[in-house]
């Protein structure tokens, strides 16, 4: 039960940290962050993502539409454009971890989009326009119409750049992870 207590109060900060994650590799660079982690110790950044990532992957589903956006955008510069490449293991544990942020994304945006609004109204109404006005928000994928899109058209590049690397890392997945990814690569 006490561990059961842990993880529920620990779930927000991990999407928090996954998506700050995400933030940082998409303004400063995915080569930037893995050098900035790997500094710090070496394998951090497979550590986070098999350790920390991996194990929070419904949790980071369960984020804002918003926040999903710039997990997929981030993650996929991790993915895709970083030094990451070489661990076969945590790449394979972010390809992973970034597609069930690409399911019913399609289908449910519009409901999404509403329990949003429904939420900015019940905030409005509750704290004073004052308070709402000094919330600063940057959207740093703001130029991304879409982290699907984003997601699907860097790694179908990645898979024709770099193919049978591709081919044999995709091998390597469930065949349920293997439909997965050819989903999201018919997803353009």
């Amino acid at each position: 039960m006490q561990e059961s207590v842990k993880v529920q109060k620990v779930q927000p900060f991990v999407r928090s940290f996954v998506h700050s994650i995400s933030v940082f590799s998409t303004v400063y660079g995915p080569n930037v962050l893995y050098d900035a982690l790997e500094s710090q110790t070496p394998g951090l950044v497979a550590m986070i993502i098999l350790n920390v990532w991996s194990h929070n992957i419904q949790n980071c589903a369960a984020a804002t539409k918003s926040e999903k956006k710039d997990i997929l955008v981030g993650g996929t510069k991790l993915l895709l454009e970083s030094k990451l490449v070489a661990n076969v293991d945590a790449w394979k544990g972010l390809l992973i971890a970034l597609l069930p942020l690409t399911e019913d994304a399609v289908e449910h945006d519009f409901l999404f989009d509403a329990l949003e609004q429904e939420e900015i109204k019940a905030f409005d109404s509750t704290y004073s326009k004052l308070a709402h006005s000094s919330i600063y928000s940057l959207d740093v994928t703001a130029d991304v119409p879409s982290g699907i899109t984003y997601f699907s058209n860097a790694l179908n590049q990645f898979s024709q750049v770099s193919s049978n690397e591709f081919i044999g890392r995709v091998q390597q997945l469930n065949p349920e992870q293997q439909r997965a990814v050819q989903v999201v690569l018919q997803k353009r």
